[in-house]
């Protein structure tokens, strides 16, 4: 999808092996949200929907794949991870047409993957990540500090060098990198800040990423940068709620 030339038949042929994501588009672009029915191939469903959107159901029925696989950490919640993953998305998404429409859709797949090193210390390092999530309840911390203490790395860096591994655009990897800790961006601190207002807003609102509750804290220089005012960031948390609910409902998965 990132090629200049990508043809929309190109791309059906290769989303039509992996049903889930088949489905997953199809279902999307006959829903009443796009006022579309009775579309039957993906190639038209790919028309009605663009292909920001259709990259964005991709990166969303992945991430679902991933986040349902095994792990090897015992206290690690991959379901309340993944419920935080989809309302970090839903709110950069919400954030970024306020602010930089153009760039909703990737922010969206930058939400849904700003923690996906986590689920690679879940993967291949689940003792250490077992002790860094007690060492972060013990110590009231945020996750990400624990992890440095016990580990000496940390879930963005992690993240970073996975999203340089599947070539994703510099914004998404820098947000993936840098979420925690905006200011040390300086490339794309724009786009890192939105991603960082969505996580504080999703912790806010209840989708904590298994880290103490209260323990992450909104940078200021985020928020006024933003300018995101209150009723927004309520209006934000309300929506969160809905999506959340829908995509578990869509997934069909149960708290």
């Amino acid at each position: 999808m990132n090629s200049e030339d990508v043809s929309v038949s190109a791309l059906e042929k290769i989303i039509e092996r992996d049903p889930a994501i088949a489905s997953k588009v199809l279902r999307t672009a006959n829903s009443s949200f796009y006022g579309c029915k009775d579309i039957p191939t993906l190639g038209r469903a790919m028309s009605v929907l663009g292909l920001n959107t259709v990259r964005s159901l991709i990166v969303s029925v992945t991430f679902q794949q991933m986040s349902s696989e095994q792990g090897q950490c015992p206290s690690f919640d991959r379901f309340a991870s993944w419920r935080h993953s989809i309302a970090v998305a839903i709110g950069a998404k919400m954030i970024a047409k306020m602010k930089m429409p153009m760039k909703a859709e990737e922010l969206y797949s930058a939400g849904i993957l700003h923690d996906v090193g986590l689920l690679v210390f879940d993967r291949f390092a689940g003792q250490e990540l077992d002790h860094a999530i007690k060492h972060a309840f013990n110590k009231n911390i945020p996750l990400v500090e624990a992890e440095q203490e016990v580990m000496g790395c940390n879930h963005c860096e992690i993240g970073a060098k996975v999203g340089e591994k599947w070539g994703l655009p510099d914004r998404m990897t820098r947000a993936m990198a840098y979420h925690v800790c905006p200011g040390k961006d300086d490339t794309c601190f724009d786009t890192t800040c939105i991603i960082a207002l969505a996580e504080g807003l999703a912790t806010q609102f209840g989708f904590p990423n298994n880290s103490p509750e209260g323990a992450y804290k909104i940078d200021p220089s985020v928020e006024q940068r933003l300018a995101v005012t209150e009723q927004e960031m309520i209006l934000i948390g309300r929506i969160m709620h809905e999506e959340v609910k829908r995509a578990q409902e869509s997934f069909q998965l149960a708290a």
